[in-house]
Formats: structure tokens, sequence, C-alpha cells
């Protein structure tokens, strides 16, 4: 198959497929029948959680990636599964279907089953179905759930939070969290964020846009900042020294536009 690179990750919408179905696809590949016993021991491998590891047979060089610790929260395994829990802990009077998970955090189907059949085993969350689809919601009866919720929603909490309360302003084109903030959230190191910097391109009204960071902050326990900016200002800002700066940094879109 002349030296073909494939690689893995996993955790940011980029793989469709868990560790283990890439394995066993790949392993189909290499070990056709009746090499049954290549092909059992590459799926055996592929279930592993490889940090990293590269092997090669047949010319083929394999790439196992794994998403490292959040850098938000190091206590969790990923930005993914810590993207995952805030979105239902700090929903806790609405039910999400598996789907509706996945499309709010940008990750695949098999990683929000995965980590919901974990919040499920330690009594995290309710669940129910209605025909073939699994509703979830955050179980607030269960004594963890308020610590856990205020957690969440000082380190995680910015994206859920601010989502919702931008939604229905008038006037917002697009926005974006920069700053210290964006910049952990894209796993860059550093101390912990002290506030949250918002940028608003478009006409929203100021004073709603004030009543809007007002309450962001009595929820997630941080000073949020909001910054306005006119769409034909911003579109033709491109040599301004603030849109270069911020625009060179992370930035984690929270209505229109895309991430950086």
């Amino acid at each position: 198959m002349g030296g073909t690179d494939l690689r893995a990750g996993t955790g940011t919408g980029q793989v469709q497929l868990t560790m283990r179905r890439l394995g066993h696809a790949l392993a189909d590949r290499l070990c056709p029948p009746p090499t049954s016993g290549c092909l059992a021991a590459m799926r055996a491998s592929a279930s592993i959680k490889w940090h990293r590891r590269i092997f090669h047979e047949n010319d083929v060089m394999i790439h196992f990636m794994k998403e490292g610790s959040a850098v938000l929260l190091p206590l969790l395994r990923s930005r993914t599964q810590g993207d995952i829990i805030a979105w239902i802990l700090l929903h806790p009077e609405e039910q999400f279907s598996l789907t509706e998970i996945g499309r709010a955090v940008g990750v695949s189907g098999p990683t929000v089953m995965r980590e919901v059949d974990r919040l499920a085993e330690a009594g995290l969350i309710r669940e129910e179905r209605r025909g073939n689809q699994r509703l979830v919601s955050a179980d607030t009866a269960n004594p963890v759930f308020g610590p856990l919720a205020g957690l969440m929603a000082v380190t995680f909490g910015p994206v859920p939070v601010l989502r919702e309360l931008l939604a229905d302003v008038p006037g917002v084109r697009e926005s974006w969290i920069y700053g210290s903030w964006a910049a952990r959230y894209a796993q860059q190191p550093g101390p912990v964020p002290g506030d949250i910097d918002v940028l608003v391109v478009g006409s929203a009204d100021l004073d709603v846009l004030d009543e809007v960071a007002q309450s962001a902050g009595q929820r997630l326990g941080r000073e949020v900042n909001m910054r306005r900016v006119r769409p034909s200002a911003w579109d033709a800002a491109d040599a301004d020294p603030f849109k270069a700066t911020v625009t060179s940094r992370p930035m984690v879109a929270l209505i229109g536009g895309e991430g950086r």
C-alpha cells in the first residue's frame, strides 16, 4: 500500500470511528483471511488506550492518538468529557438526546454514548426512552450534583451558558470567547483564567449585552467582559491591531462564525 499514513484523533469531531472500530477495519485490510491470528492480535491491540503508538506492517504506518487531559480542569480525562458533562449539568431542567448533545458540543455519536454511559453508571444522570431515542438529563437529587455543577460552571461553563444567553439577543451576527479562557480551552497551558472575554459582532443593544454579561457572571462565578463591534467595522478592520491580535489567538465560537 506504499507508505500510506493513516492518522486517528479522538474527542474533536475529526474521527467518526472509535479506536476499536478503526483497529478492526485496519486489521481486515492488513490481514486478509485466512491469517486470523494476525487479525485477532491487531484487534486486541486496538482496544489498548494508547497516548501514541506507531507500528509498521506491510509498509503502512498507523498513528493512534489520544486527547490529553483538559487544561481547564486536569481532573478530567479530556476536554470532550468536560464539554459533555457541562452541557448536561448546566441545563438541569432539560432533556437531551445523544444526537443533540453531540451537535451541541461538536463530537461524534460514539463519543457521546461512551461519556453518557459513564455518567449513568455513576448515577449522575436520569435516562428515559422514547421509541428509539435515549433521552438524558441531570439527576439533581444526587448529592454530588450541586458541587459538580458548580465546578463545571467555573471551568467549562462559559460556552453553554453564553450560547444560551446570547441565542435570543437581537442583532448578534457572530460571537466568540477570546483571551485567556479561550487559550486554556484550546489546551494551551497557563494560569487559571480570571475572567471571560466575549466579542460580539453585530448591532445588539449595549444595555442588553451588559445584562447578559451580568447574568453570565453570576452563573459562572467569573467576571464577563463584553465587547461589541459593528459588522461594517469588523469586516473592514483587517489592519486593526485589536482584530489582528484577537484573530491570531484561539477563539471559541458561540454564535455564528467558526472557532479559531
